[in-house]
């Protein structure tokens, strides 16, 4: 009990108290510094607001197409390399043909396909060059930071959303949302392109595979000719020096001169005679080559294959539009963060004046 009465724990709580008081004696006396150095570094955070040049972002809203939209791809994979399995994993592969990938629809496959156009650097790169007309002469920083200025929003996988948006930051509202909508357009334009040269590139393969058959088919018809030619020539002379210029019915029904082609001349030289005049005039072996008609057959209908010309890879939802608000610079945070730091500096250059003052004075 003594112990709390002693005059050190009285005066306590009035020297506090006192301390507060001389505290707010502080401020007050020096409201004026207080406020000064307060509105001016308000002033500066309104400057450094306004004078920041606007941002807005444009925003896209794509979904992957329909079915339907993807079926004439489809036909045209399938008529080009038909392999009779389950078509709806049956994709076209970039540098690969035909191949099949589980766990994918067609329609995802495509729509992963424009996703990777979307986000690849260099269709980005190709899209702002063709666009330097608008943009100007671009360094490669300055194109560098462009390309990174289109981001491409995906939903999580907890999302239930299918939604894929895209964003573009641009100090144009108007120019930002017309080169985002451009851009998607450029990106599909790229996957179209892609999908459909691939088709090309493996019609002309399978045209390229028919023709060296059918070369070779020729060739080989080639030498079994010339290797006819000369058997008849030699069975025509034999069959000239025996004197036999018809075969008889009893010969000419027999197995072995019609199955041994060193007994030819037992056909008569008149009949060997004229199938080699047959040959010799012929201006088409074609007709004479075993599975040639398939062939040329295989080769009319790869060359008569159509492929699609337009193609859609993304269904654009929503378009970007150009916003009349900014997304950058936050005027009122940046100004209200200017209060607060002016507050700060005027309330520390209040006390610290009046320690100089008291320093003085003693």
């Amino acid at each position: 009990m003594d112990q709390q009465n002693t005059p050190l724990s009285r005066q306590t709580p009035y020297s506090d108290e006192i301390d507060l008081f001389e505290l707010w004696y502080i401020l007050v006396k020096k409201k004026w510094l207080i406020f000064v150095v307060t509105l001016l570094f308000t002033i500066a955070s309104i400057v450094v607001a306004y004078s920041i040049k606007p941002v807005y972002k444009a925003t896209v809203h794509f979904l992957p197409v329909a079915e339907q939209d993807v079926q004439r791809l489809q036909a045209a994979a399938q008529e080009l390399d038909p392999v009779g399995q389950d078509s709806a994993t049956l994709f076209l592969g970039r540098n690969g043909g035909l191949r099949f990938v589980p766990g994918y629809s067609r329609v995802d496959y495509v729509f992963e396909l424009f996703k990777r156009d979307f986000k690849s650097r260099d269709v980005r790169q190709r899209f702002l060059l063709e666009k330097k007309e608008s943009l100007g002469e671009l360094n490669i920083k300055e194109l560098n930071r462009l390309v990174d200025a289109i981001v491409l929003n995906e939903p999580g996988k907890n999302d239930d959303q299918a939604f894929v948006s895209a964003g573009l930051h641009w100090p144009d509202a108007a120019q930002g949302a017309a080169y985002l909508n451009d851009y998607v357009e450029y990106a599909s334009a790229e996957t179209v392109d892609s999908l459909l040269n691939e088709l090309k590139g493996l019609q002309v393969i399978k045209v390229e595979v028919i023709e060296r058959q059918i070369l070779a088919l020729r060739a080989s018809f080639a030498v079994e000719k010339e290797q006819r030619l000369s058997l008849l020539d030699e069975q025509i002379a034999i069959a000239k020096k025996l004197g036999v210029k018809r075969a008889s019915e009893v010969v000419s029904d027999g197995a072995a001169s019609r199955n041994n082609p060193w007994e030819l001349y037992l056909k008569g030289y008149e009949i060997l005679e004229v199938e080699r005049e047959i040959l010799l005039s012929s201006k088409n072996d074609d007709l004479f080559i075993s599975g040639m008609g398939e062939k040329l057959q295989q080769l009319e209908y790869m060359k008569s294959i159509v492929l699609p010309e337009e193609l859609q890879v993304v269904r654009v939802t929503q378009k970007a539009k150009t916003q009349l608000k900014p997304v950058k610079p936050h005027k009122k945070m940046i100004v209200s963060i200017g209060v607060m730091i002016g507050g700060f500096f005027g309330i520390l250059g209040a006390f610290l004046s009046h320690a100089l003052s008291n320093r003085k004075a003693k």
